[in-house]
């Protein structure tokens, strides 16, 4: 099957355009706003990389397999670090990990039955992950919107 391949290699500039987009999302939902733009973390301070390929059938022209590769280097001292740093004992300053994400499709058209393992997590719990995992990397600079005279709002 002969395929296009298109690479996006993203700079710093469009990680953060990223970043700020996931942001803003995430503001929407959890009512979140920035406390200073001054000390603003930028997602580029964790990904130092990121690169997508996407592979499109030349006959269909249907998606036939996208691949996300990000480098990622994260501070040992924040929590995020954390899941990053596995058993290692080591003292440094940084930890680096690859992530990779890998989507293959074919069979268009066809009936598809989907069996839910027992172990799967929905949507709206994966999503509140990356949430919590971006919160994290922006630190402090999120927190709740409040008003001066908020009160609990009454229920009917």
């Amino acid at each position: 099957m002969e395929m296009y391949k298109i690479t996006l290699t993203a700079d710093s500039d469009l990680i953060d355009h990223l970043g700020d987009k996931l942001e803003a999302e995430r503001s929407k939902q959890s009512g979140a706003t920035l406390q200073s733009q001054d000390e603003k973390t930028k997602l580029s301070d964790m990904v130092k990389k990121l690169k997508w390929e996407i592979f499109i059938d030349k006959k269909d022209y249907y998606m036939r397999k996208l691949v996300i590769v990000a480098d990622l280097e994260v501070d040992n001292s924040s929590t995020l670090g954390s899941p990053f740093l596995g058993t290692s004992s080591s003292l440094s300053e940084k930890s680096k990990a690859t992530f990779a994400f890998a989507f293959k499709s074919g069979k268009f058209g066809e009936e598809v039955v989907v069996e839910v393992p027992a172990s799967a997590m929905t949507f709206e719990e994966f999503t509140n992950l990356i949430s919590e995992i971006v919160a994290e990397a922006y630190g402090d600079l999120m927190a709740p919107e409040t008003l001066p005279d908020a009160s609990p709002l009454d229920t009917p």
